[in-house]
């Protein structure tokens, strides 16, 4: 090939791979935004769920969540199951979804601030832990240190296997406030 048709051949493929990795980025930010809106749908339900029962003094509890469970089942398909459900209505129950720390409960803030997006999978793993410090701690590892769900879970079980959280550069004993 000649001198000419190299310069053309490297501009070329610059101007690909421009495009490529602009089409890439695109693609990335609209995965986080659906995902970042299936979450704040699942708080939502969770909500939704939550006042329901409380408005009707959860007399019929657990027949509310099975039965709407099977119906949404069908509707929707198995995302929808008695445990989602319930992981659902626990996830409203320990975070906010917003841009401020609410004074008037004790959840956690979640948002959607750049580079720190967490998935619904983390969420759910995080859901066992009654200690707000400790799950404070984890969302911030996961989103500095880019953690994956085993990962987190193996962290998980060596800190209470330890019997002790590191949380905020400090050691603290697990009898932290519970929720």
């Amino acid at each position: 090939m000649s001198k000419n048709a190299d310069i053309i051949v490297k501009e070329l493929e610059k101007d690909v791979d421009i495009l490529v990795n602009e089409a890439s980025n695109i693609i990335d930010t609209a995965i986080r935004n659906i995902a970042w809106e299936t979450i704040i749908s699942y708080w939502k339900i969770g909500k939704l769920i939550n006042e329901y029962k409380e408005e009707h003094n959860s007399k019929y509890g657990d027949n509310i969540v099975l039965s709407f469970s099977d119906e949404l089942k069908k509707k929707y398909g198995n995302g929808f199951s008695r445990q989602q459900i319930n992981r659902m209505c626990l996830f409203h129950k320990k975070f906010e979804i917003g841009s401020a720390r609410s004074q008037s409960n004790n959840k956690i803030l979640i948002g959607s601030a750049p580079g720190q997006f967490i998935s619904w999978r983390h969420y759910m793993e995080l859901l066992d832990i009654k200690n707000k410090d400790e799950i404070e701690y984890y969302l911030n590892e996961i989103t500095s240190g880019k953690w994956s769900t085993r990962y987190l879970a193996d962290q998980k079980k060596k800190n209470l296997t330890k019997g002790l959280y590191v949380i905020k550069n400090k050691t603290v004993s697990s009898q932290l406030k519970k929720y």
